[in-house]
């Protein structure tokens, strides 16, 4: 609860997400003795579904977060979307154990050496934006209920950090076109 009060309070204070994130990240990872952070953005994906776009991470082993930038759009599909997606959609964390996943995601989280991940969604507004994936690499780990919903709360800020510095560059944008007008 302390690292997620003071992400809260690194949220509110920083101009940009790009600021702010990378610090949350690390400050939630070291916190909650995770492996990895990362931060996905929903985007469109070729077959009509959904693929997640690395925007940040953090890992433990680095221990330098990075953020992905245009030239390095890494995409994933995101598996088994007619069980991931509607929970997601809907606000629900989501608890995956590999041993336990159906294949496809079983395959994907042993690629990335996870045991266990908790996947907490992010909104922007009242849209889903993307999600938080913290992996454990170490260890199957049971999170508990308390664990998911305090991750939620951080996801909730991280979400209106993001609104936030979307509507002040809206803002500068119109601020520059009035300067600019002749009228």
């Amino acid at each position: 609860r302390r690292a997620v009060t003071a992400s809260a309070t690194e949220l509110l204070r920083a101009l940009a997400p790009d600021e702010s994130i990378p610090k949350v990240l690390e400050r939630i990872g070291r916190s909650a003795d995770v492996s990895r952070v990362v931060v996905f953005r929903n985007s469109p994906a070729a077959n009509g579904g959904v693929a997640a776009g690395l925007c940040y991470e953090w890992d433990a082993a680095r221990v330098r977060p990075r953020k992905a930038g245009a030239s390095s759009p890494q995409q994933t599909p995101l598996w088994d979307p007619e069980e991931l997606i509607p929970l997601l959609t809907k606000g629900e964390p989501i608890r995956l154990v590999a041993r336990q996943v159906r294949k496809p995601l079983r395959a994907m989280m042993q690629s990335a050496g996870v045991k266990s991940a908790l996947l907490v969604p992010i909104f922007v507004d009242t849209k889903w934006w993307g999600h938080i994936c913290f992996d454990d690499c170490r260890r199957e780990r049971q999170w508990t209920a308390a664990q998911a919903d305090t991750l939620r709360t951080l996801a909730e800020m991280i979400g209106a950090a993001i609104a936030r510095a979307r509507d002040l560059q809206h803002l500068a944008d119109a601020s520059r076109v009035v300067e600019n007008s002749p009228v």
